[in-house]
């Protein structure tokens, strides 16, 4: 149901000898025991698109407070994909995002808990939420789109410069 992948602050033994890592703001007083913790070891890059859409919530922790001018890849794979997804309530989200309708943001270990079990209990709001978001991405954030913009800003700044598209490619 609730699916946390990747890198963080916190180290959880593990029984087995693994460890699980969540950033401590993100936790609730105080961390899970390792009981609590179902570690599945490390998932190779192209079975996480699968474990994004099929998960009722992932939570992305990766926007963290000391990155809060950036957005990392995985914000945008997340909803890519159609997986409905938790993140941190950052300016770099927020400014590319819109809260509640293409994702969820939370500013507290409190909320994040409180948003958790809302989204578990209401299915359809969470689907609409995750829809939204892949369409934003793919109308938005795709690399084509990227690479647009920032040939778009380099025609502002060297006058002169085009970056139409030919049939070769980009001149």
């Amino acid at each position: 149901e609730l699916v946390f992948l990747g890198p963080g602050r916190v180290q959880l033994n593990h029984q087995r000898g693994r460890h699980v890592t969540i950033p401590h703001h993100f936790l609730a007083q105080a961390p899970p025991s390792a009981a609590q913790v179902n570690c599945r070891g490390p998932l190779p890059f192209n079975k996480t698109f699968h474990v994004y859409k099929n998960a009722k919530i992932t939570l992305n922790l990766q926007n963290e407070n000391r990155f809060s001018t950036q957005v990392t890849s995985r914000t945008f794979e997340i909803s890519g994909c159609g997986g409905f997804q938790l993140t941190l309530h950052t300016p770099a989200v927020e400014r590319l995002f819109v809260h509640r309708r293409h994702l969820v943001m939370s500013k507290s270990p409190a909320e994040t808990v409180a948003l958790v079990d809302y989204y578990l209990e209401h299915e359809q709001e969470r689907l609409a939420i995750a829809a939204a978001g892949r369409l934003a991405v793919l109308a938005e954030h795709t690399y084509d789109r990227r690479a647009a913009r920032m040939l778009a800003c380099l025609d502002q700044l060297l006058p002169g410069r085009s970056s139409r598209k030919t049939g070769a490619g980009w001149e």
